[in-house]
């Protein structure tokens, strides 16, 4: 088997011309394979072994070949590529290169150290791709989730995270992300304990609530992430975007237990907090109201409808 063969293999059936001229062929043997629709063009320069659409894969290589030296980038890691849809490429800044149908160039200061060139095809580590969407995120939500999602699928860690974010250090949004991600190094979700007090409770004159609440149902002590012991209610909030199996079981199972103890547990999530904080306000004042508390919420701003609180 030829060389260009072993390229060819190696790159999902996807080559460049200079790959073919490196491997001792011509020009004429390239448009005598075109000819033959033995071959394809997918970009200048770039021709694929088949003539039909190419797969996901093999449009991120064409990309990464028409482009060099480039990687796939951003969106283009966090997800694999399809056969719709742009592949996100990052090239380095000095380049004056632009971006054709079907792709996205991103321009970046230091290519080599966001980098693995080693693996194939070439891309951007998945940690500098996770914060670079996350800093381009419309919404606080969407930036936390996308840090966070990386982390709890166990493509990166927590630590990995934060020497990432050492090598961003104008990134949009960077305090919020960097509280995030040392949240999730040290398996915490202080800052979603903050938002909710910053962001549902206080704004909205719901009562103060006691933080890491210890109470005992039966022989168990469990302890709350925010808690109105006058009222039997607690608040759990989840960091997690994905149920964790045994844990999740065990977190239903707890709640179970204290709601047979005539304790109620709500759990809210980045959305409730970060999202839906109004109405998360509202309905936890409705629990609150139907267990005791003679106080109402208040709106936090014209439009919110915490002052409205429905009925259960």
């Amino acid at each position: 088997m030829s060389s260009l063969d072993d390229v060819m293999r190696h790159q999902r059936g996807v080559v460049a011309r200079r790959q073919v001229e490196q491997a001792g062929e011509r020009a004429a043997d390239i448009a005598r394979r075109l000819r033959r629709r033995e071959w394809a063009l997918l970009l200048p320069g770039v021709y694929v072994d088949h003539t039909g659409p190419p797969s996901g894969e093999q449009r991120a290589w064409a990309g990464v070949l028409y482009y060099a030296p480039s990687v796939l980038a951003d969106e283009s890691v966090l997800t694999p590529p399809g056969q719709e849809g742009p592949i996100v490429l990052a090239v380095g800044r000095q380049r004056n290169v632009r971006a054709r149908e079907g792709y996205a160039v991103r321009w970046v200061v230091d290519l080599h150290s966001t980098s693995l060139l080693n693996v194939s095809p070439p891309r951007m580590r998945i940690e500098d791709a996770a914060l670079r969407v996350a800093a381009r995120a419309e919404r606080e939500l969407d930036a936390v989730q996308t840090v966070v999602s990386v982390i709890q699928r166990r493509l990166t860690t927590g630590d990995r995270m934060v020497a990432a974010l050492e090598r961003h250090p104008r990134l949009r949004g960077r305090v919020l992300l960097g509280e995030v991600v040392r949240d999730a190094a040290c398996g915490s979700h202080s800052v979603l304990e903050r938002e909710f007090l910053r962001r549902v409770e206080s704004p909205h004159g719901l009562p103060a609530s006691c933080r890491q609440h210890r109470s005992t149902v039966g022989s168990k002590v469990r302890y709350a992430d925010a808690s109105y012991p006058d009222f039997d209610t607690d608040v759990e909030l989840d960091g997690w975007l994905f149920h964790r199996g045994a844990q999740r079981h065990h977190d239903l199972q707890r709640d179970l237990d204290s709601l047979a103890a005539g304790r109620l547990t709500i759990r809210l999530g980045w959305g409730q907090v970060f999202d839906g904080a109004c109405q998360t306000a509202a309905r936890l004042g409705t629990v609150l109201a139907a267990r005791g508390w003679r106080g109402r919420p208040v709106p936090c701003g014209p439009g919110c409808p915490a002052g409205h609180v429905p009925s259960l």
